[in-house]
């Protein structure tokens, strides 16, 4: 069989239909797309983020743009003009100055204060809305003050033209302040109106207050604006007031509009349920490919079994077409030997009277003729019962017997062949009978252990073990013997097989014994198993379905045949 099969080897097997290959590119591309996605948009939230601080400094700015430009107006009208000249530093009008400058710019221009310094900063005129004494005296001016009337005083002068104004902050014990300054300028070309040869400089300014900053939240739409005076760095959402030297005196905080994560939040709704059904409809096509595939494996599955059952068929009725010729070959050498000894035997019986034989050889030579014929007589029975098998009209006559009374009987046939052989057998008693037909049970004992008998060592021992189990209950026949390989074991089990070839064996036998054992078997819904390792021995089991036991009392009810053979 090894041959053929080395000729025919199996169909090569298919390999399963690697779906997760075929879907990897597809899969790269949506994770690919979902993290570019989700790239872009994280970039996108941040950039309107970035835009949207922006914008609110801007707008911070433009704010605090707009007080400045509101102060530098009103402070550049009244610096240029010849009555504030005249009334302040030239000559001064403490009733002008009250009515013009300290009541006018409180209560009608909304100013916090107002201040008209001269040489040596001496204040000439103020008033502010707290009624602050602070700024009588040069000496008490805060110091962002002090910077800005010396750089209004620095800033270049034309004549007949408005002094620019400068802006920039300064904070007392009242809070902060946006003040703008400028010098007094006459309207003619006398230029700047000087106390003691230093020019004037007018003063306003107003506080950075809870008003101020709710009026500029309500204009330029910052939300929860905030006044900050700790000196650490300005952030995005933060806009430094600096006084005229740069330092910075406060900072104007307001609460951040993030309006790219807003715009996310609105977009978590529609973007969660376009993400579910994405999520369904690939699941579906993942789905739909990993059903196609498993179809594809499935029919590659059935196409190799198809091809292994069709070799397979082809390997067995090869094996039995050369089993059926290897058997007319066993046949003819098995037949001609004991018909050879039948005829030879018998031509010297018949001889002449002159060479009549004793009679101890006469009775030798008639046994030898009766084995010869019983053997022949065995062939055939074998041979019948092989083909009444394979044509299923084999019938069981059923009976209970005990099991030890039937493996008595069978011992007793072969016990001289063990004998010849100094073959010990052993078996384990056992009380229970069996529903069974008696000779075809006999003839598988038989057949099972005069194989044994034959394959055994001289002086060697077989054993026949008997055990229960929860489904069927075995009969071992263990021996010493040649033992099988794996490759004698398939050939032993076919028609007509043998271990070796016929012509070259040392024992008789057409090599139908034990398949006649296995189908026998197999009849009483049984099954015949083989173990053996080469060179040490072979263990055939009968098993037999435990609904075959009877017990005890049933079978004394029934009655025990005699189980003749």
């Amino acid at each position: 069989m090894n041959e053929n099969r080395s000729q025919n080897p199996e169909p090569r097997q298919v390999k399963p239909y690697i779906v997760t290959r075929e879907l990897l590119p597809v899969m790269v591309l949506v994770v690919g797309f979902v993290l570019v996605s989700g790239a872009l948009l994280h970039l996108s939230v941040r950039q309107h983020n970035v835009i949207a601080e922006q914008a609110a400094q801007h707008l911070a700015r433009s704010s605090i743009m707009v007080l400045r430009n509101n102060l530098t107006k009103f402070v550049s009208d009244y610096a240029y003009w010849n009555d504030t000249a005249q009334n302040t530093i030239e000559d001064f009008n403490e009733e002008w100055v009250s009515d013009n400058i300290e009541s006018w710019i409180i209560d009608g221009l909304e100013m916090d204060g107002v201040l008209a310094v001269g040489h040596k900063n001496r204040v000439i005129a103020r008033a502010h809305r707290n009624g602050t004494q602070r700024l009588s005296d040069p000496a008490f001016f805060p110091a962002g003050l002090t910077s800005l009337i010396d750089a209004a005083r620095a800033q270049p002068q034309t004549l007949g033209e408005v002094s620019p104004a400068i802006s920039g902050f300064f904070r007392d014990d009242h809070g902060l302040y946006l003040a703008s300054a400028a010098v007094i300028m006459w309207e003619d070309e006398r230029g700047a109106s000087l106390d003691q040869g230093v020019p004037g400089v007018l003063i306003f300014f107003k506080a950075i207050d809870g008003p101020v900053l709710k009026e500029i939240e309500a204009q330029f739409l910052l939300k929860g604006l905030e006044l900050k005076t700790d000196a650490s760095p300005a952030t995005l959402n933060q806009l430094p007031l600096k006084a005229v030297d740069g330092t910075i005196l406060g900072k104007l905080q307001w609460r951040v509009q993030e309006a790219g994560t807003n715009m996310l939040r609105n977009l978590i709704v529609p973007m969660t349920v376009i993400s579910v059904l994405m999520l369904c409809t690939v699941g579906y096509i993942v789905w739909r490919t990993f059903r196609a595939a498993r179809l594809v494996e499935n029919y590659h599955k059935w196409l190799e079994s198809q091809a292994q059952e069709l070799l397979k068929a082809r390997n067995l009725a090869e094996a039995a077409n050369r089993s059926k010729s290897q058997f007319l070959a066993t046949m003819s050498h098995e037949l001609r030997t004991p018909l050879n000894a039948i005829i030879g035997f018998s031509d010297i019986i018949r001889e002449p009277p002159n060479q009549i034989l004793g009679p101890e050889k006469t009775k030798d030579y008639a046994n030898d003729i009766f084995n010869s014929g019983h053997y022949l007589l065995t062939l055939i029975n074998d041979i019948l019962d092989m083909s009444k098998i394979e044509s299923k009209r084999f019938e069981l006559l059923e009976e209970v017997v005990p099991l030890d009374d039937l493996i008595q009987q069978c011992l007793k046939l072969v016990s001289r062949a063990a004998e010849e052989k100094g073959i010990a057998v052993r078996w384990t008693e056992t009380s229970i009978s069996i529903l069974c037909d008696t000779r075809a049970m006999k003839q598988v004992l038989i057949n099972l252990v005069t194989n044994a008998i034959k394959f055994s060592q001289p002086h060697t021992r077989i054993k026949i073990d008997i055990h229960q189990g929860e489904e069927d209950f075995v009969i071992s026949i263990q021996d010493q013997g040649i033992g099988m390989t794996d490759e004698d074991m398939e050939r032993a089990l076919l028609p007509f097989g043998q271990v070796r070839d016929a012509h070259i064996r040392e024992n008789q036998g057409t090599g139908l014994g034990l398949n006649i054992s296995r189908a026998l078997t197999e009849l009483h819904g049984g099954k015949l198993t083989i173990t053996s390792q080469y060179e040490k021995g072979t263990t055939v089991s009968i098993h037999l379905p435990n609904y075959r036991i009877v017990p005890v009392q049933n079978a004394s009810e029934i009655g025990t045949p005699d189980g003749g053979m």
